[in-house]
């Protein structure tokens, strides 16, 4: 199985507000500290080589097989396939 190329989400799981509003933080003046907090966890978890080893955010992943044999998704969950 070759290396899968994956196009990472562009949405994160949590967004700023809710995370100031758990956070119970009222200002913004960390605003862009608590967005990288957010990207680096969700780069932590998510995808092939984060430590959960699967999607958290729908993703589109381009995955390429020597031959039939070995035709196993790298990580899932998955939501649709467009070709084989």
């Amino acid at each position: 199985m070759l290396k899968p190329v994956v196009n990472t989400p562009t949405d994160l799981p949590v967004t700023l507000a809710r995370v100031r509003s758990q956070s119970v933080i009222d200002f913004t003046d960390d605003d862009l500290l608590l967005a990288d907090y957010i990207k680096a966890a969700t780069a932590h978890l998510d995808g092939p080589t984060g430590v959960l080893g699967r999607a958290i955010m729908p993703q589109v992943v381009t995955q390429k097989f020597a031959d039939f044999s070995d035709l196993r998704l790298p990580y899932g969950p998955a939501i649709s396939l467009t070709s084989v």
